[in-house]
């Protein structure tokens, strides 16, 4: 694993190293290829790369630490877990991949993110570890988020709003505490639904 730690700074911005994102993501491409059924084999390889990775530091505004060039297409769940989930949950979705996935190679992303007050978001009031999964958009994605998504959903995860899952408005209000709070503040300020297309009417459950 890699790890990444982010923290505010007063200091002078220094320059950021350079990425080559889309040259470990082929080296990862032909790891899948090769070494297919052979899961065990391919991890081990690729943490005895990771760890020839040297370590970065550097100052920046958060434009220049956040975004990144991904030129590979690809489609991505992330659910956000009750922070003491997360192990289990993480442990079970790399057995499935590992097992029913191996076309799957790309990274998957675990943070922790600390709790905060907003209604609607995936932190509410919790402590969280958030899980990212990905898929090369080149292939059906459906099958591998369809599998992965009932682990999420076992371990109360949180969908990230702009990703893919498949809740609705009654999933939504056994996980969000203010739900309905918050349809009522949505239903005051757009009382003619002018702002809800055919997606959002399914996640706020209008008809």
């Amino acid at each position: 694993a890699q790890f990444i730690a982010s923290d505010l700074s007063d200091a002078q911005p220094t320059p950021r190293p350079t990425e080559d994102d889309e040259g470990g993501l082929a080296t990862l491409r032909k790891l899948r290829t090769v070494l297919r059924r052979l899961p065990s084999l391919r991890r081990a390889l690729i943490k005895g790369a990771v760890r020839k990775v040297p370590a970065e530091d550097y100052v920046q505004d958060w434009l220049n630490v956040y975004v990144s060039d991904r030129r590979t297409k690809f489609n991505e769940m992330e659910y956000h877990l009750p922070f003491e989930e997360g192990p289990k949950a993480l442990a079970e979705i790399i057995a499935l991949t590992e097992k029913h996935f191996p076309e799957v190679y790309f990274p998957m992303e675990v943070r922790s993110v600390a709790p905060d007050e907003f209604w609607l978001s995936p932190f509410h009031k919790r402590l969280t570890c958030s899980i990212a999964i990905h898929h090369d958009a080149a292939n059906d994605p459906r099958p591998f988020m369809r599998a992965a998504e009932p682990i999420f959903r076992r371990y109360g995860g949180r969908p990230h709003w702009g990703k893919m899952h498949s809740l609705k408005a009654a999933d939504f209000k056994k996980l969000y505490p203010r739900w309905d709070d918050a349809l009522a503040v949505r239903r005051d300020i757009d009382p003619d639904n002018r702002f809800v297309s055919p997606y959002m009417a399914g996640l706020f459950g209008i008809e």
